[in-house]
């Protein structure tokens, strides 16, 4: 079935060499995903919001359709809010198209691209994953591991000023080359409405994502998140 939760978005500047660098925006905010697919001739819709500890926001939207009998292909719409710069306001759109592909009855792979903007400029990049799940009637345990690649595409400086007894300093923060790797849990609540294979899902996760800048001198960092979601199956 459809991805709900486990939201796990961090907003990160570090100093480096006296030039200040931020992250490239995230390519997803639901990388929870049970294993089970939609089924073919069958799609799902669904919704997803949730919050992080340092201030972060989000909510999201999200479809998907069976291609084949263990294939679905999905995208889905988010909005972030990071809340660190209120004169910048720091929120992020984010488009995301995927591929899932289950290879056993516990077990499917993920990958897609994403395309998302806002502070810092125009981003994206790829990302892939495996997702495990015990698919069962009642609950069922997930445990999705992604690794993402965000690359600033066009990217947009942000000059910040501060004033001192010296005197007064314009940094300018750049968004850095940033790997995302996020390990999600959590568990799918299946509801079956009729036997036409239409039923209601409900999704709840934590997980934690680490960042990575792979340019700009480097640097990493980390959070934990979560989320809450429904998913429609038709």
């Amino acid at each position: 079935m459809r991805r709900g939760v486990g939201t796990c978005v961090i907003a990160i500047s570090l100093v480096v060499g006296g030039c200040t660098t931020a992250i490239s925006g995230p390519l997803r905010t639901m990388p929870l995903e049970s294993v089970a697919p939609v089924g073919e001739d069958h799609a799902s819709i669904g919704a997803s919001g949730g919050g992080h500890w340092n201030g972060v926001e989000h909510a999201g939207a999200r479809a998907r359709i069976g291609v084949a009998r263990d294939v679905d292909l999905g995208g889905e719409g988010s909005w972030v809010s990071f809340g660190v710069d209120p004169t910048r306001g720091d929120e992020y759109g984010i488009g995301h198209v995927d591929v899932r592909h289950r290879v056993h009855e516990s077990i499917a792979f993920s990958g897609g691209v994403g395309l998302g903007g806002g502070a810092y400029g125009l981003y994206g990049g790829p990302d892939v994953g495996v997702i495990f799940a015990y698919e069962n009637p009642e609950i069922v345990p997930l445990l999705a591991l992604r690794i993402g690649l965000s690359v600033p595409l066009l990217p947009t400086p942000h000059f910040r000023t501060s004033t001192t007894s010296t005197g007064t300093t314009t940094t300018q923060i750049d968004p850095a080359l940033t790997l995302y790797m996020q390990p999600t849990l959590g568990f799918r609540v299946p509801i079956v409405l009729d036997r036409s294979g239409r039923r209601l899902d409900v999704l709840a996760g934590v997980c934690f994502t680490a960042v990575a800048f792979l340019d700009h001198g480097g640097g990493m960092g980390g959070a934990f998140g979560g989320e809450v979601g429904l998913d429609l199956v038709l």
